[in-house]
């Protein structure tokens, strides 16, 4: 088991207030809805990493065609039954399992993927980018939010303790990993698909309420500027498009 299934599954309280809170829509999830490209037809809709399953939720509600399927993945057992009790409307199928290996699904199966702030926090975030593509249709598109470094060709590795956390949890570091646009376009050469990058900035201030891990906005003269902990966090929301 990896640390951040450790800390989910030690704390589970702390994790269904932080997935239930994104049951009212977030910053992020307004930005999507703002670039999201979809055509007018019935879709097969994979939520990767789908947590609480509170993203599907809205997009569900975002989308008209009420007749799309959903497919909802998550590694973590307890993540699946909250999903599970927030979605009861529509075409809906949960699974537990591993993003960076789902040999249930076979190739080119989803017209729409998301897979939402989990790539810098897994152990083999190429592996499951690639598992992620491997899975999706060709014309079809995978909308990914993550920490990306577009100014610099620099990856950021770092592990995050949270002293604010009980003993048993704050032992346990948590990757807060930042890659850069170079290191994804090398792990997708000859992968078939088109990058597009969109920079997430809020438009609205994020209050600091505690001490530890949780994002905040600093107004700057470039403009907001997130940090969590006292790391700069770089949102980006990257889209894939599978020729």
């Amino acid at each position: 088991m990896d640390d951040y299934k450790k800390v989910i599954k030690l704390d589970l309280e702390y994790s269904k207030d932080y997935y239930l809170k994104s049951l009212v829509k977030t910053e992020q999830q307004k930005f999507l809805e703002s670039i999201i490209d979809i055509p007018e037809k019935e879709l097969y809709i994979a939520d990767i990493a789908c947590g609480a399953g509170t993203l599907t939720y809205h997009i569900n509600e975002y989308f008209k065609n009420k007749n799309h399927r959903f497919f909802l993945l998550d590694y973590v057992e307890e993540s699946i039954e909250l999903a599970k009790r927030n979605l009861v409307d529509g075409n809906l199928e949960f699974h537990v399992g591993d993003m960076c290996n789902m040999n249930n699904v076979e190739n080119e199966t989803f017209d729409l993927m998301f897979c939402w702030q989990t790539l810098s926090w897994i152990t083999h975030p190429r592996q499951g980018l690639l598992e992620l593509i491997r899975v999706l249709k060709p014309g079809g598109k995978l909308y990914l939010s993550s920490l990306f470094n577009l100014d610099y060709d620099v990856d950021i590795f770092s592990n995050l303790t949270d002293l604010t956390r009980p003993e048993d949890i704050r032992n346990i570091p948590i990757a807060y990993n930042t890659f850069s646009e170079k290191t994804i376009s090398s792990w997708l050469v000859d992968s078939g698909v088109r990058l597009k990058f969109h920079k997430f900035v809020p438009a609205v201030d994020f209050e600091k309420v505690s001490r530890g891990r949780g994002t905040h906005t600093v107004m700057t003269e470039q403009g907001r500027i997130q940090i969590s902990g006292g790391l700069l966090m770089n949102w980006y929301v990257l889209e894939i498009t599978k020729d």
